[in-house]
């Protein structure tokens, strides 16, 4: 009820919302280092920082807000020299601050955790030093993009090298000399709200000119109604029927009923009668958000199903054929071709499938069901072990997320065999991405098209997202990768484990290290585990040569990986290469 109501009165943009600021805080992961530009809403020229969609719900006076990045004791990074912080809205600048840079040659703190502080003043700046980040601009009512970034000047620190800190010391060292980075973005308002303006979401709504009616008022106390008014009240009584029989049509993805409308039309007379009309509509879209005909995708079985095989009818295909596509509800067209049972025809089925992926709601497909098949999701939370990993941080983690994305979204567009998920010869990444992953000639944030030619990756197999997301923090996990091979690719899932399995013997009995495979070897020797291992752990082996980031290695812990396995049927496979084009490869998976 909560969510219909404030959905229904960001939507008509209703003027109460002015009468309380709202706040909204957007924050950026700690992890994530801010020395590039990070992402194409982004100004060119600028580095980390962040860019946010913003619903505004009324025209009129917001304040922003800025706030930077601090370590574990509180110390804000980065200031020991200027730097300067543009805030931009759809692009265009609205202020530029300058901070970091002050009080230069002043005593500072010797250990950045409290104990022994630095001059006073310069102490207290350096926990203060963003309190003056804040600016007030006029927005106009809708979706805006609202960015905080830095000009980006690059510099080399001097001196010897230091190792990149990682756990507790990435959070107390003070970075001093670095860069300065945002930690979040607050956005109040709006003040002195003008009004609702014209936002795309009441051109969709108030279809037939009627907004910003005055209340009109109650017949039911006796007195005559002004002259007029009932005719203002039967062309408002029209409008609100052509506007909530379109959006009913749309929400229930099928025409709605005439007790529906009668609903519907009912909480529109008695909001309009006490507040006006877009109060009116207001208060029926709220309604219609909270019936279950729009919260829930219901189909009509037909009489004696049960048991039974039968075709859905075409407004039900429709709402499968939008919400596995899009993620969404039917649109008019697609409602139109289901309303006059043409949708079911092949020829029309496909043409609309085609129309349907060419839309940029079919984005969606991937990250929506495609991110949830293949691990893009599960990867947003692995956190592998700084200790082990030390170069993993949240930029790695988007450039593997945005390399799964867009292949897939490349195999959809060309309409590609399912089978080269798995032996596709080529991927998409950055600078970043591509030094991890040991190619040359990649520079820059952008993400491009390149050729796998090394013979060492290829395919879904070869990702980070998947390699990552398939293994433990410290170390890979054959068993687990194997098991996504089986389950997610072949639609082979192996039935689950019996109770009480004990943990893998990482050392032998006197003390030595033993491999992965070694492991797994010991494992096997028990019956009831035996019977599934013998499907799981060939897949999982072929893939040891990649760590639990995703990189490429020869030795595991000081021993050489073998990566060589053997199906169950007896085909055998080399895992020293994951492209379809290499004897044995990982294109064999299907064969085994």
């Amino acid at each position: 009820m909560t969510a219909a109501r404030e959905i229904s009165r960001l939507a008509v943009g209703d003027p109460s919302l002015a009468e309380s600021t709202r706040s909204t805080t957007y924050r950026v992961p700690r992890l994530l280092e801010q020395d590039v530009r990070l992402g194409d809403d982004l100004p060119f020229g600028s580095r980390g920082g962040l860019a946010v969609r913003h619903q505004f719900p009324l025209t009129g006076e917001y304040a922003f807000k800025i706030r930077l990045r601090r370590q574990v004791y509180d110390y804000i990074v980065g200031m020991g020299r200027a730097q300067d912080l543009d805030l931009r809205i759809d692009g265009k600048r609205v202020k530029r601050f300058q901070v970091g840079g002050e009080a230069t040659g002043t005593p500072g703190p010797q250990t950045w955790n409290g104990e022994i502080v630095g001059d006073t003043p310069y102490e207290l700046y350096l926990h203060a030093a963003d309190a003056g980040l804040e600016v007030r601009a006029q927005v106009s009512a809708g979706v805006h993009v609202v960015s905080a970034s830095f000009v980006d000047t690059p510099w080399e620190p001097e001196g010897v090298a230091q190792p990149l800190a990682v756990d507790f010391g990435r959070g107390s060292d003070e970075q001093f000399d670095g860069l300065a980075a945002v930690d979040a973005l607050t956005i109040n308002g709006p003040y002195r709200g003008a009004g609702a303006g014209d936002t795309a979401s009441r051109r969709l709504i108030f279809s037939c000119g009627l907004a910003r009616r005055p209340v009109r008022r109650s017949f039911s106390g006796g007195g005559s109604p002004g002259e007029g008014e009932p005719a203002v009240a039967a062309e408002e009584a029209r409008c609100a029927r052509r506007i909530l029989t379109r959006l009913a049509r749309r929400a229930y993805r099928r025409p709605p009923t005439a007790e529906e409308m009668a609903t519907l039309l009912g909480f529109f007379d008695a909001a309009a009668k006490a507040r006006g009309f877009e109060a009116g509509v207001q208060s029926a879209i709220e309604r219609l958000l909270v019936s279950f005909n729009f919260l829930f995708r219901i189909e009509r079985e037909p009489a004696a199903s049960a048991g039974v095989s039968y075709r859905v009818d075409d407004l039900d295909l429709a709402s499968r054929l939008s919400f596995f596509l899009w993620n969404s509800i039917p649109d008019d067209t697609l409602l139109a071709l289901a309303e006059r049972s043409q949708l079911r025809e092949p020829a029309v089925l496909t043409l609309q499938v085609s129309r349907m992926l060419r839309d940029a709601k079919a984005s969606s497909l991937v990250t929506s069901f495609a991110g949830q098949w293949l691990g893009v999701r599960k990867a947003q939370g692995v956190l592998p072990d700084p200790n082990i990993f030390p170069e993993f941080d949240e930029n790695l983690r988007r450039a593997f997320q945005r390399e799964t994305t867009m292949f897939v979204e490349s195999q959809i567009a060309a309409d590609r065999s399912i089978v080269d998920l798995i032996t596709a010869d080529y991927s998409f990444v950055n600078e970043r991405l591509a030094q991890h992953y040991g190619l040359r000639g990649v520079t820059g944030e952008r993400f491009r098209r390149v050729t796998l030619s090394d013979g060492i990756r290829g395919g879904i197999l070869g990702q980070g997202t998947v390699l990552m997301a398939t293994s433990y923090p410290d170390r890979t996990a054959p068993v687990v990768r194997g098991f996504w091979v089986l389950e997610s690719l072949l639609g082979m899932p192996p039935p689950p484990p019996p109770p009480d399995i004990p943990d893998l013997k990482t050392v032998t009995e006197d003390g030595r290290p033993l491999s992965m495979r070694a492991q797994m070897e010991r494992h096997r020797q028990n019956p009831a585990c035996s019977v599934c291992h013998v499907r799981m752990d060939p897949l999982g082996f072929s893939l040891e040569n990649f760590d639990a980031i995703g990189r490429w290695r020869q030795t595991s812990g000081g021993i050489p990986v073998d990566a060589s396995a053997v199906f169950a049927d007896g085909t055998p496979i080399d895992g020293g290469a994951v492209t379809a084009s290499a004897p044995g490869s990982i294109g064999s998976f299907k064969a085994g």
